[in-house]
């Protein structure tokens, strides 16, 4: 017989048996690890409320907390809250709870020239408290977000073209300990630049460390089996982000919660010996015989044996691979009008789709609520989610569960927004 295309091997050597459940285990694994870099984060940087701290010479008069904050902090325009930036600066030294319980509106106000007082009830110390990056500095938690995608924006094609150069494991096991070491270093960031560097080698191998190995397993597993094996490892990843608000307020200080949350991802170092590299990327380099020895041992795995008229045809598919592969590049993408279009849209679809997701799971920080409950339920509702998109997968086929699943999240979405304006404006 001959091969056509690589998944003819399937039928050699299964297309879902034991070999296929150890490289399951390894995209739940990485689903786990997904989690950690690009959720974990959200913890880290989360601002408790605050408001500002009284002048020192007013501690000596024995009142509590919530006293000194009633003599000192003004009320919002509204009258809802306290402000969080600003506090009254006449002399209060003559001021005492015991002739007056509520300071006078016209009193002149500063900023906090003395620094901030957290309400750690809910929360606790955070990176933002601990640094006082609030008010004027309100923007730096923001910029370290924002700065870790950025540096994926330049980590995407470049390891991209790392993965395609030394393969997928190499990179893969690279992307993960790089994340891990540089993860545990940044819980002892003493200063806002070496925060925000942290977060930007971080952001560097964010999605690769993920997105190559998903692929690599996929590769071994059956067209049949490759909805449900695709996206049952994510149940992994709504599962850590479950995890991961309680995790951080159970330990209750940012600089251990960022050790704790990036230690397992150690663990990929032993996928080097584990998980086998790419058989599609190993034909391309023509090293046939490493390609026919993965292939041998998932067939043993599996308990299934290869006849020589299998291994023959596997070794001329495999020098059809390899002029292939000399004679096409990365540039052919965009040489052919019909892949051009194509990966165009798909881009743009992939950048709406990620801006609605990131958007909707990081405001669960401004929802009112509990932050961590907040976020809970918002990664809970991904389950349901995962469930349909393999049912309409398929049923509807990838190209209108794709289409239609952004086209719903929009027409849900402005609603939502248009309520949400209506609610302010009424209140």
């Amino acid at each position: 017989m001959t091969f056509e295309n690589f998944d003819r091997i399937f039928e050699h050597i299964g297309g879902f048996g034991r070999y296929q459940m150890l490289l399951f285990v390894f995209g739940c694994l990485l689903n786990i690890f997904v989690a950690i870099v690009y959720c974990g984060q959200i913890f880290i940087t989360l601002t408790p409320p605050h408001w500002c701290s009284a002048p020192p010479e007013l501690l000596h008069l024995n009142l509590s907390e919530q006293q000194l904050k009633l003599l000192t902090v003004p009320l919002r325009e509204d009258g809802t809250d306290f402000h969080t930036c600003l506090r009254y600066t006449v002399n209060l030294t003559q001021v005492t709870w015991d002739n007056i319980s509520r300071p006078d509106p016209s009193w002149p106000i500063t900023s906090c020239t003395d620094g901030w007082t957290y309400n750690y009830s809910l929360y606790y110390p955070t990176i933002t408290s601990q640094m006082d990056w609030v008010c004027e500095d309100d923007w730096r938690p923001t910029m370290a977000q924002s700065l870790f995608f950025i540096g994926s924006l330049f980590g995407c094609p470049t390891l991209g073209w790392v993965a395609d150069r030394w393969g997928r494991i190499p990179t893969t096991v690279f992307s993960n300990l790089l994340a891990a070491i540089i993860g545990i270093a940044s819980a002892f960031s003493s200063s806002f630049i070496m925060f925000i560097v942290s977060r930007f080698l971080i952001g560097f191998i964010y999605e690769q460390h993920y997105t190559i190995g998903f692929i690599l397993m996929l590769e071994y597993v059956g067209p049949k089996y490759r909805t449900l094996v695709s996206n049952l490892p994510s149940v992994f990843y709504i599962g850590t982000n479950c995890v991961l608000p309680w995790l951080a307020w159970a330990v209750a200080d940012w600089k251990m919660y960022t050790i704790v949350i990036h230690v397992p991802l150690l663990l990929s170092l032993s996928f080097i010996w584990i998980i086998p590299e790419s058989a599609r990327w190993l034909l391309g380099q023509g090293r046939v015989e490493e390609t026919l020895n993965i292939i041998k041992r998932a067939a043993e795995v599996n308990q299934r044996s290869l006849s020589p008229d299998v291994i023959r045809d596997i070794k001329v598919f495999s020098a059809q691979r390899t002029d292939i592969k000399k004679s096409s590049g990365v540039l052919d993408l965009m040489r052919s009008r019909v892949l051009r279009k194509r990966f165009i849209l798909l881009c743009v679809m992939w950048s709406v789709s990620n801006l609605a997701y990131d958007a909707h799971l990081r405001n669960t920080e401004n929802t009112g609520y509990n932050v961590f409950l907040s976020f809970t339920i918002a990664s809970v509702m991904e389950l349901p989610a995962t469930v349909m998109a393999i049912i309409c997968t398929e049923w509807l086929g990838r190209r209108h569960t794709t289409v239609w699943s952004i086209v719903l999240t929009g027409m849900i979405g402005l609603p939502v927004t248009a309520l949400s304006i209506g609610m302010a404006i009424l209140l």
